[in-house]
């Protein structure tokens, strides 16, 4: 299982049949991505964070927002390649976080969506007996 959580930072979490973690990557977010270009290029406006259908823009907005999304999209894409080269499987993937809905629909690899998994990870944990001792 792949776990991507879109957020202040992305992590990329691969867990076995169990729920062993067995290790995972540390990307900084998109907005933070979007923020240092904004502060450190002065020219540039800051721009929504919405998915572009052309990667090719024909103004600042569209180019930025094509670069910080579909370069995004782009980057975790070439990161679950990677990561299924390395672990020989082709795992299950779940997208969680603040941005999992603007990035999940456009990824090429089958995922699912759940904006409420950490939620969903509290309550399991708060059943388990040994958890509350």
């Amino acid at each position: 299982l792949l776990v991507i959580d879109l957020g202040t930072a992305t992590t990329i979490d691969y867990l076995d049949s169990r729920g062993a973690y067995l290790g995972g990557v540390i990307i900084p977010g998109l907005k933070i991505s979007a923020q240092a270009l904004f502060e450190r290029a002065a020219k540039l406006p800051p721009v929504a964070l919405e998915f572009s259908p052309k990667i090719l823009g024909t103004n600042t907005v569209s180019q930025m927002q094509s670069g910080l999304v579909q370069g995004y999209v782009a980057m975790l894409e070439g990161m679950i390649t990677k990561i299924q080269k390395e672990i020989k499987k082709r795992p299950k993937i779940i997208i969680t976080g603040g941005l999992g809905f603007l990035i999940s629909p456009h990824l090429s690899y089958k995922n699912t969506f759940d904006p409420f998994l950490t939620l969903r990870g509290l309550e399991l944990l708060s059943r388990n007996p040994s958890v509350r001792k």
